[in-house]
């Protein structure tokens, strides 16, 4: 499980725990706190890692790769997209694509756990997000270029999400087609905090 960057995060916040008055008891209730985050969020990676396997997200993803995106449409897809906070007519269809339908359902149904969901093909480019992302490009973010890279788990630091309104680690998969490399990434995120949850102008009712 690939968790490097949020344990570089924690090991900061601990030496500051101690360089503070009564730094060793803060360093330990730290610590504490952050093995109960870290516990909480693998108990979320097994239902990741099988969302990830599902036959309709390996093939939404597979033919998005087929179809190979020119480098110039993506950057043109991913400025459109940030050029709105709207949900424009292709940030619609990506939520309620076959793929999407299931990354909205599983968010929807884990309201409390979950708060964004994204899929991703072998560039980085979405294939699917509920809610909508606030970009399209997410290839040179670590939670796309790590798991891909490594064919394994990803936990990414944890993060105020301006998307969704929350603290968040995302958890991110890789996909794969059977006997072969990664083909794309499965990315969703982890409620850590309460809160509104996802923003009312990035749903599509």
């Amino acid at each position: 499980m690939r968790c490097s960057r949020l344990a570089r995060t924690l090991a900061v916040a601990t030496l500051l725990a101690l360089l503070s008055p009564a730094g060793a008891a803060r360093a330990q209730e730290a610590q504490e706190a952050t093995d109960l985050l870290l516990a909480l969020i693998r108990l979320r990676s097994p239902g990741i890692e099988n969302v990830g396997t599902k036959s309709q997200i390996v093939e939404a993803v597979s033919a998005q790769n087929t179809f190979k995106l020119s480098d110039a449409e993506v950057q043109k897809r991913d400025q459109e997209w940030q050029a709105s906070s709207e949900v424009t007519p292709f940030k619609k269809q990506l939520q309620t694509n076959e793929a999407g339908r299931i990354l909205r359902g599983f968010v929807e149904r884990g309201s409390k756990t979950y708060t964004e969901g994204l899929l991703m093909d072998k560039r980085g480019a979405l294939v699917a997000a509920y809610p909508a992302s606030s970009d399209y490009y997410q290839g040179e973010e670590d939670k796309f270029r790590s798991p891909f890279a490594s064919g394994e788990l990803y936990i990414g630091p944890i993060h105020f999400d301006q998307s969704t309104w929350a603290y968040v680690s995302d958890v991110c998969t890789p996909i794969f087609e059977e006997g072969s490399s990664p083909i794309g990434v499965l990315c969703m995120a982890v409620r850590l905090s309460k809160g509104p949850g996802i923003a009312p102008d990035q749903r599509h009712e």
